[in-house]
C-alpha cells in the first residue's frame, strides 16, 4: 500500500513540473511574440517600436521556475542591439529590483552564465 502511495505521489510531482514548465514556456513565446512586433504589426526590433521594459519581462520569464530556458534568453539577447541591452539592462533593474546581471548570477551555471554575462557586457 505504501509502495504505490509514494508511486502517485511521485508520478503527481512529475506531472504538476510537467505542465508548470509547459506554462512557463507559453507565457515565454507570448513574450516574446510581444516584443518582436512592433504596433503597426511589422515584425522586427525598430528601434522606435522598441520597448525595453517587455524585453526584460521575457528575460525574467526565461529565469523563473523549474531551470532556465537558457535557448529562449539567448535567442532574446542575441536579436538585441548595443543601446537595446543597455535600455533593457536599466528596465529590468527598475522592475524587479535586481540587476540583470545579478539574475544570471543566480539563476545560470558553468559556462552558460559567463555566457550570459559576456552577451550583456558584464565581466566575468
Amino acid at each position: 500500500m505504501k509502495r504505490s502511495y509514494y508511486l502517485y505521489l511521485i508520478l503527481g510531482a512529475i506531472g504538476v513540473y510537467g505542465i508548470s514548465t509547459l506554462l512557463r514556456r507559453k507565457k515565454i513565446n507570448e513574450a516574446i511574440a510581444n516584443i518582436s512586433t512592433d504596433e503597426e504589426g511589422n515584425s522586427g526590433q525598430a528601434e522606435a517600436g522598441f520597448d525595453a521594459n517587455k524585453v526584460a519581462r521575457a528575460l525574467f520569464l526565461t529565469m523563473i521556475g523549474f531551470g532556465t530556458d537558457d535557448a529562449k534568453f539567448f535567442e532574446i539577447g542575441n536579436s538585441l542591439s548595443d543601446s537595446q541591452m543597455e535600455a533593457v539592462k536599466v528596465a529590468y533593474a527598475n522592475r524587479f529590483g535586481e540587476s540583470l546581471e545579478e539574475a544570471i548570477k543566480d539563476d545560470f551555471s558553468f559556462g552558460d552564465e559567463a555566457r550570459a554575462l559576456t552577451l550583456f557586457g558584464y565581466s566575468i
